[in-house]
């Protein structure tokens, strides 16, 4: 487990891993659905709906994962990835869109992001890659 996020994540209630995690998308649907399920997960959850107010988030809870909708309204996804790198430097960002998961495999690396979720897939594939995630 040391080699994963959990190793970083301080530890739920239930003694199992928790992580600080934000999740960003102009959809409320979604980001109710992702924070409703990585919350009973264990995990800290704080939401955004524009990369704008995600930087500032990010500045202010420094988040250790960012779940960031790579297609949102306003701010460019691959923008608003750089701009919450500087914001909280030690975070990892993961971008989790509808589009074409090579584009966006594709855009994530572009822009320092660690991976990518195809949306399509559902929060399990979120969970999944929370798990799968270095340290």
């Amino acid at each position: 487990m040391s080699t994963s996020v959990q190793g970083r994540a301080g530890r739920d209630k239930k003694g199992g891993w928790s992580v600080r995690l934000l999740v960003v998308d102009d959809c409320s649907d979604m980001r109710y659905l992702l924070h409703l399920v990585l919350s009973q997960e264990g995990h800290e959850v704080t939401d955004s709906c524009t990369g704008a107010e995600a930087v500032d988030l990010a500045a202010a809870v420094l988040p250790e994962v960012v779940i960031l909708d790579g297609f949102g309204p306003g701010m460019d996804g691959s923008e608003a990835v750089r701009r919450i790198l500087r914001a909280s430097p030690g975070c990892r960002v993961v971008m989790f869109s509808a589009v074409d998961p090579d584009l966006l495999q594709e855009r994530a690396e572009a822009a320092g992001a660690v991976g990518a979720v195809d949306k399509l897939s559902g929060p399990g594939a979120v969970i999944d890659l929370l798990e799968r995630l270095p340290a």
